[in-house]
């Protein structure tokens, strides 16, 4: 029997039906967290769990006759059924712009994903688009190695002496010693397992390409196959053995992401989608505001700087003695004419309040006279973009007697909307279009 694959869309309040509730992976995901995420086999982009421990957004919540969404992108799936929740200012029918901005976040090239695939096929190929980049990640902190207790018999003794297995082994004494040691080893279960991995992608044409496509992928899969190439055994057992021994070295913690990807693409292939497999929910959660953030930074970081509070870099403070730590988005690096920007993953008209608040202060800190939203829009927002600058007033604007409004120095906020194109003919000419509307962005940001 066919499964159901339900597609939502993010920072949605929808109708609840019954196909909602008639979908196992729905049921699941319910009222759920992302801290409830972080301690089950989903996997989450950016790949931090410890950021997102405590974090209390739900990835579906339910009211007596309504579903909400949050700004969680993702794929999730079981033996049956499946849950994509795709970008609202996509075109659900292509997912170009969740596709686009992935491709240019982690260097990738899209395959023919689509939201409307078959759920274990869609699961794979996010995957998979997903595993270089992850690799790539991990190795540049070096190849991981563990120590593994090794067993000798031989007469250059180096280690602890195994008395009974010398017992055993050497009596009459023939000039060999039985002993134990522990040494650091490159080819250890982890560095399997990513063999195994780059193996079942490699047999599958429609995944080859990938690992080809950037020259570190390719040296990274060498340096991997020439530790590993001597790999045997159940890829089961390997699973199994990675799964009770995750990675939680500081130094290696991209490691982790690493080990995890590879666990879930290797247990999808043999028994996610099998009519016996057991009920077991996989899926991959992306934090869509986090998203968009990194994608424009691929668009205006050679002229802002980018502070990162999801990695802790960049910090600067409000005040004196280090109170008051703050990470605006972008910060122009022109120290005479400096610019602030905010990336917004919301219509224009719900940025208001606490935005204009923080933008605010931001520009004060800096010694700004210009702030800047960046946000995406597109017609399934029925969205009017409007570049008209917001001046900011002095004064008081009640009383008997107004103060003068007006300020010697113009200060102005203004939002700037990047078009998402909707309704193309195919990636290649939405990509075209995208290049444009990022040429005019930069345009009006002076870039």
């Amino acid at each position: 029997m066919d499964g159901q694959h339900l597609i939502l869309k993010d920072n949605s309040r929808t109708e609840l039906e019954e196909s909602c509730l008639g979908n196992t992976v729905f049921q699941y995901l319910q009222n759920k967290t992302m801290g409830d995420l972080t301690r089950s086999d989903m996997l989450i982009f950016p790949g931090d769990n410890e950021a997102y421990a405590d974090d209390d957004r739900k990835v579906i919540e339910t009211t007596q006759d309504k579903v909400v969404t949050s700004n969680l992108l993702g794929f999730f799936s079981n033996a049956k059924d499946a849950v994509s929740i795709v970008s609202r200012f996509d075109d659900p029918e292509d997912n170009y712009f969740l596709q686009y901005m992935l491709s240019k976040v982690y260097g990738i090239t899209p395959l023919d994903y689509s939201s409307t695939m078959k759920p274990n096929q869609g699961f794979l190929d996010l995957l998979v688009l997903l595993f270089p980049s992850i690799l790539n990640q991990a190795l540049a902190k070096g190849i991981y190695k563990e120590y593994r207790t090794n067993r000798h018999n031989n007469s250059a003794l180096k280690g602890k002496i195994d008395v009974a297995r010398h017992i055993k082994n050497n009596i009459p004494f023939t000039g060999d010693i039985a002993f134990t040691n522990r040494e650091f080893s490159f080819n250890n279960p982890v560095i399997q397992l990513v063999h195994h991995t780059i193996q079942f992608i490699k047999r599958h044409k429609q995944y080859h390409r990938i690992l080809n496509e950037s020259h570190i992928t390719h040296e990274n899969i060498k340096i991997i196959e020439s530790i590993a190439s001597s790999a045997k055994g159940s890829t089961a057992k390997l699973i199994d053995l990675n799964k009770r021994n995750i990675v939680k070295h500081a130094y290696y913690k991209e490691y982790e992401q690493l080990q995890k990807i590879c666990i879930v693409i290797l247990e999808s292939q043999s028994m996610l989608f099998t009519s016996n497999s057991k009920e077991k929910f996989y899926g991959v959660a992306l934090d869509g505001a986090w998203l968009f953030e990194e994608y424009v930074n691929t668009v205006i970081g050679d002229v802002f700087h980018h502070p990162n509070n999801t990695e802790g870099t960049g910090a600067n403070y409000l005040f004196s003695g280090g109170a008051g730590k703050i990470y605006p988005d972008f910060i122009s690096k022109d120290s005479e004419n400096r610019i602030i920007a905010d990336a917004k993953y919301k219509p224009s008209r719900n940025i208001s309040g606490a935005d204009y608040h923080q933008i605010v202060s931001y520009m004060y800190r800096f010694d700004s006279a210009e702030g800047y939203y960046i946000y995406p829009y597109s017609i399934m927002e029925n969205e009017r973009p409007s570049k008209r600058p917001m001046e900011l007033l002095k004064g008081l604007n009640f009383g008997s007697k107004k103060e003068s409004m007006k300020r010697d120095q113009k200060i102005t906020v203004t939002k700037l909307g990047l078009r998402v194109p909707i309704g193309v003919e195919s990636y290649q000419e939405f990509k075209h279009m995208m290049v444009m509307n990022e040429n005019e962005l930069k345009g009006d940001l002076k870039i």
